[in-house]
């Protein structure tokens, strides 16, 4: 993605009337929509996420993507002092809600990057890992978690780095672990329990499109806003994280 869509992103962020979604209760949540996905390593999230963003219309919000943006907020002065006036008020709530102590972010790109989180989740997207999901106040996305059995989350890692089925095993496990310990760093939550879900599905036994399909389903019938009604989405098997 061009610098250019990148800054397009940001001012659509900027755009954006925060508080006035803040003191909506129990309003339904405004199209277009937000889901944020954690994943096993090796359980198709990436290529589920991607589906799932183009069946919902929204743009997809991978870890380079967002740290694409937030480079380019933190080189430019003035997109983040706007940045910083913009949500001045969310992310002091986020500070002090109980996911973190006060002066516990010290890093300015991590800050940053809440930041930019916070600002996808009031426009629309998919966002997968970064732990989204705890950053967006419930009801405004639908959080997913994607999981999977370490054999075939291992089982596909094997088939895409040309590893033995031994060495991807332990890339799972490794990997996995970077993830909860980033988030339980930043955040002082384990990201992976259930109660931080609207939904935790097992990937071993389904293709990413079928995934796509069950999730849309699930998002219709909890009242999120789902294009089109939520049709099948038709995706043949793939290694893909």
């Amino acid at each position: 993605m061009a610098e250019r869509d990148h800054y397009e992103i940001i001012q659509a962020i900027l755009q954006t009337e925060f508080y006035q979604l803040r003191k909506q209760t129990n309003a339904q949540i405004p199209s277009p929509p937000v889901v944020t996905i954690s994943r096993d390593h090796g359980a198709n999230g990436r290529q589920i996420a991607s589906l799932l963003a183009d069946r919902l219309g929204v743009r997809h919000y991978d870890r380079e993507l967002l740290e694409a943006i937030t480079w380019q907020v933190q080189g430019d002065k003035r997109l983040m002092q706007r940045l910083d006036e913009k949500i001045v008020g969310v992310f002091d709530d986020f500070i002090l809600s109980g996911f973190t102590k006060k002066g516990v972010l010290k890093d300015l790109f991590e800050r940053s990057m809440v930041k930019v989180i916070i600002g996808i989740g009031q426009i629309g997207g998919v966002i997968v890992g970064r732990g989204a999901h705890l950053l967006i106040q419930p009801g405004r996305a639908f959080r997913l978690h994607v999981e999977g059995s370490l054999s075939q989350c291992a089982r596909r890692v094997a088939l895409e780095e040309g590893v033995s089925l031994e060495k991807a095993e332990k890339r799972v496990i490794k990997v996995n672990n970077q993830r909860i310990r980033f988030a339980k760093r930043i955040y002082k939550r384990h990201p992976h329990l259930k109660s931080y879900y609207d939904m935790v599905i097992n990937s071993d036994l389904l293709l990413p499109g079928q995934v796509v399909h069950i999730v849309l389903l699930t998002m219709k019938l909890g009242g999120f806003p789902v294009p089109g009604g939520g049709g099948l989405v038709e995706c043949g098997d793939s290694v893909l994280r």
